[in-house]
């Protein structure tokens, strides 16, 4: 496989999830490439390996790692993309090429987000990045956090600089335990006890860092 990859879809011991984004992806004509992280422990890889993964996702195998460690994880490997991109094995896409309509609302330096049903108004969940802002800022993942934040250091930096751009007419249905639309596994309850650790330490980077950011980040690209 060759060429941009750019979402990262970090999965782990959900074959059925993973068979219903599949089968999602292919009804809504999505186009783009992804950079799916399966972890060598996960007691289903032999089954998630043999699932029928379109031809632009790339498998990618390694020690145990989280969607914020995924993500960095892709990043280094590929860092001079023009978009990035952050996906979930509890996302139904709903729209058709609904994939492309986020790549060209972000542009290089904007963050495009899609609907998922259950967001207010500014949520921006599970964006699309442009890439020259994702190397201005140095990371793609917070790298301070495994799990909880690395959507919402994007939202409040956008947010923060007085940004929005959320695709109307774009719907990424997110099927989570949190909405009574999936049962707590072991994936989400693990997910679960790196809660505290992780909104510790964004907190204290966002004391430290994240004012300091939007107004480099506003300078440089003159928002």
């Amino acid at each position: 496989m060759g060429g941009t990859i750019v979402w990262t879809l970090a999965t782990r011991s959900r074959l059925s999830n993973c068979k219903r984004f599949i089968n999602s992806w292919n009804e809504t004509k999505a186009t783009s490439q992804v950079y799916v992280r399966l972890d060598e422990c996960d007691p289903q890889l032999p089954e998630l390996l043999e699932l029928p993964w379109p031809e632009s996702f790339s498998i990618n195998t390694g020690p145990r790692a989280r969607l914020g460690e995924a993500m960095q994880e892709m990043f280094a490997k590929f860092p001079n993309e023009p978009w990035y991109g952050m996906l979930a094995d509890d996302l139904i896409p709903r729209t058709e090429y609904w994939d492309q309509k986020l790549i060209l609302a972000a542009g290089k330096n904007e963050i495009s987000y899609a609907d998922d049903l259950h967001e207010k108004e500014m949520r921006i969940c599970h964006p699309c990045i442009g890439g020259d802002l994702v190397r201005f800022v140095g990371f793609f993942g917070l790298p301070v956090v495994k799990h909880f934040g690395t959507d919402t250091f994007w939202e409040e930096l956008y947010r923060g600089a007085g940004r929005q751009n959320k695709q109307r007419d774009v719907i990424l249905e997110h099927a989570h335990f949190a909405f009574d639309q999936a049962p707590i596994d072991q994936t989400y309850t693990e997910s679960q006890l790196l809660k505290r650790d992780d909104k510790r330490n964004y907190k204290k980077w966002k004391e430290e860092h994240l004012k300091k950011t939007i107004d480099q980040v506003k300078e440089h690209f003159n928002w």
